[in-house]
């Protein structure tokens, strides 16, 4: 083999290295957000995307923490006050509140409302906590701490798409 051609095979097999090495660094990307003064985080391949908080249609006789619905992208999304479902207040009524919109592949429909803008983080920046001695609901896979010792829940947002509490918002 040819000087060139070993340099050539390196290259490839550095070069396939590097894009396995990215797509496992991507599969640990979580987007962050904070809501009921909690941090969060979510896959993105769980969500169909973020929007801009749009005017809503209120809906008549249903628990405060449905908003009421709006339509996105073709599609109409209940939407839900991520901080008053949990039972902690409800997002501030600040220009900037964001949704995140469930998967269209979950059937779900359902958009949760948040105050304070995503980000990226990663899993690998963080250490996983043991499961916590308070009971999570079903929804939340895990706790996580990052550098700064905050805590993030790690939302298993399709599961939550079906959570009973969720589906039942009638007051």
């Amino acid at each position: 083999m040819s000087p060139a051609n070993g340099l050539r095979e390196y290259q490839l097999q550095l070069g396939e290295r590097l894009r396995q090495a990215s797509e496992q660094h991507l599969t640990r990307m979580r987007l962050g957000f904070e809501a009921a003064g909690r941090h969060w985080l979510v896959s993105l391949e769980a969500i169909h995307g973020v929007v801009p908080l749009p005017r809503l249609t209120p809906v008549p006789a249903v628990k405060p923490w449905l908003q009421g619905v709006a339509a996105v992208r073709g599609v109409v999304y209940a939407c839900v006050d991520w901080a008053a479902f949990l039972g902690k207040g409800g997002t501030t009524r600040a220009e900037g509140r964001q949704m995140l919109l469930s998967h269209p592949r979950d059937r779900a429909h359902i958009a949760l409302i948040i105050d304070q803008v995503p980000l990226m983080r990663s899993l690998d920046d963080m250490e996983a906590l043991p499961h916590a001695s308070t009971a999570e609901p079903d929804w939340v896979e895990g706790v996580w701490r990052d550098a700064e010792h905050r805590e993030w829940r790690l939302l298993d947002a399709p599961r939550l798409w079906r959570d009973p509490g969720l589906l039942q918002p009638s007051a």
